[in-house]
């Protein structure tokens, strides 16, 4: 794959999956083209035979969130969010990926909520969504998280919180 020979890299992921049909990096090699040529419900087939084989593997809960949230099964997204954040407590995109998936099923109160407490975890998110390597898409999912607690009336939130939200807002 790294070489760019992606014909290879699948001759070699289909071997690898008749000897190990768990293997989470041909699975995900997989669902990935899958997912990539619009066959969401085979990405997901893929990701969750990929997440049967190894569960403690966060990157895979991060892809079947994306598949979640692309057929519209925003609370499966959200489940497998929460698990991702279990799982890497310290990767704060989950949190911020779930507050927007709250918001866009109406439940604002909630979502901000879920934002206060990950800014409280990541207090310098912002800066360090500046930093070099941050991809666009994060960049992006911060902005965006930002602008939904800039445009949430403080009345809405604990008082104890305002200082949160006046940080970032």
């Amino acid at each position: 794959l790294k070489s760019g020979d992606e014909a290879g890299a699948e001759e070699i992921y289909r071997r690898i999956l008749d000897a190990a049909p768990f293997n989470g990096a041909a699975l995900s090699f997989f669902a990935r083209k899958a997912y990539m040529a619009g066959n969401l419900p085979e990405a997901l087939a893929l990701m969750d035979k990929a997440i049967q084989g190894a569960p403690r593997n966060a990157r895979n809960y991060e892809n079947r969130a994306q598949i979640y949230t692309d057929m519209g099964r925003m609370e499966d997204a959200i489940r497998d969010l929460d698990t991702l954040s279990e799982l890497l407590p310290a990767y704060a995109m989950p949190a911020f990926r779930k507050a927007l998936l709250l918001r866009d099923l109406g439940q604002r109160e909630e979502a901000v909520r879920t934002l206060i407490a990950a800014w409280q975890r990541f207090p310098n998110i912002e800066s360090e969504a500046n930093a070099e390597g941050i991809t666009d898409n994060t960049r992006a999912v911060i902005a965006e998280a930002a602008g939904l607690i800039r445009a949430t009336p403080l009345v809405l939130v604990d008082s104890e919180l305002e200082p949160v939200i006046e940080r970032h807002g």
